[in-house]
């Protein structure tokens, strides 16, 4: 079997992995990128800060205009904690407004970004086997449908999300048991910013997307069982201590319950034990991933990328190096977990309750 022969293999598609594979390519490498096929349907945005909007424009990997496309956002109400939420506004801030994104459109921009970098791609193709080949990098036997082909690598990049790391002995460690199901709702609404809301057991994040909608994000710990049924009904009534979604849904008619579109999936904070050897690293929620309160996932996932580019590009990984990397990356990990258990014992409303007295679904010591 005759083999393609790369510098750097991608294995995910996200933030993180396209964000690689257009760096590493901008600095002359030979990349390939590798996601399997991405499901149909709507696809969770994520609201960023206005700071991470402009790391974006100054990173130079997205389309004149890309941020055009998204939905503004000028404003957060924050109710975790109190009855008297807290409202921010960023007329003042030195970056503009923040952005809902439309996360599919944003990684269709990031996708082309790359190709137009010249890096070759293989969607909807599963990375079947990853093997290494000695001293000489990596074997990958990629697979879509009855198709199968070999590609070399010198360097393998994986960004995979929030899962166990495929096909690589390294184990990945779930700090918690956090879990969301979500709801869109194709309501207008004028008051644009997205909020947050806490009840007994959970707390629940909503937010604009583009297209005259809204997404319910609600977190809940996984063991203590879903708390509601997935029912414009059944959300009302678990939710009605939330005063503000509350009068969103109050908007909808009940003749469109069945129009509804929910998504679950998971929300947990975890890290892998190694996230770079030699030849390998991983980038991504697949190296660390932290609870949504934090706001960091697509700026975290774009700037471990951008690193790691840079230090790949000008071979500045000695061994001592990767040891040290994964080394500060504890240490970081666990400040975030200290600052995690805090923040969920600000809550005091329904302190004795399940998920509140186990800071969201916490396994293991406090911090």
């Amino acid at each position: 079997m005759n083999a393609a022969v790369f510098d750097f293999a991608v294995v995910g598609g996200g933030p993180a992995g396209l964000a690689a594979c257009t760096l590493l390519a901008a600095g002359g490498a030979r990349v390939l990128l590798v996601d399997a096929a991405k499901a149909a349907g709507f696809k969770a945005g994520e609201f960023i800060q206005p700071k991470v909007k402009s790391f974006l424009g100054q990173l130079a990997i997205l389309p004149d205009g890309w941020a055009g496309v998204h939905l503004p956002v000028h404003g957060f109400v924050n109710g975790w904690a109190s009855n008297a939420p807290q409202e921010t506004d960023f007329i003042f801030d030195p970056n503009g407004h923040a952005l809902s994104l439309d996360r599919r459109l944003f990684e269709e921009q990031l996708l082309a970004a790359a190709r137009n970098r010249g890096v070759e791609t293989r969607l909807g193709w599963t990375a079947r086997d990853i093997q290494q080949a000695g001293n000489s990098g990596w074997r990958l036997f990629l697979q879509t449908g009855n198709d199968t082909v070999r590609c070399d690598a010198r360097y393998l990049v994986l960004a995979t999300g929030r899962s166990n790391i495929p096909l690589l002995r390294i184990d990945r460690r779930k700090f918690d048991r956090l879990t969301f199901v979500a709801v869109r709702l194709p309501i207008p609404v004028a008051d644009t910013r997205p909020f947050i809301e806490c009840f007994d057991r959970g707390w629940v994040y909503a937010t604009p997307v583009p297209g005259n909608a809204w997404i319910i994000y609600v977190f809940f710990d996984i063991q203590l069982g879903l708390p509601f049924r997935r029912s414009l009904g059944s959300l009302r009534e678990e939710l009605k201590d939330c005063s503000r979604l509350s009068k969103f849904l109050d908007e909808i008619p009940e003749g469109q319950s069945d129009k509804l579109e929910w998504f679950s999936g998971t929300a947990h904070s975890g890290l892998a034990d190694k996230t770079i050897g030699p030849d390998w690293c991983l980038l991504g929620d697949l190296a660390e991933s932290r609870d949504p309160l934090s706001a960091s996932g697509i700026f975290s996932s774009v700037r471990d990328a951008s690193r790691m580019a840079e230090c790949l590009l000008s071979g500045r990984l000695a061994d001592k190096a990767h040891q040290e990397r994964d080394a500060e990356r504890a240490q970081l990990f666990a400040d975030y977990l200290s600052n995690r258990h805090r923040y969920y014992a600000e809550e005091t409303r329904w302190s004795g309750l399940p998920f509140w007295s186990g800071k969201g679904g916490f396994v293991g010591d406090s911090p």
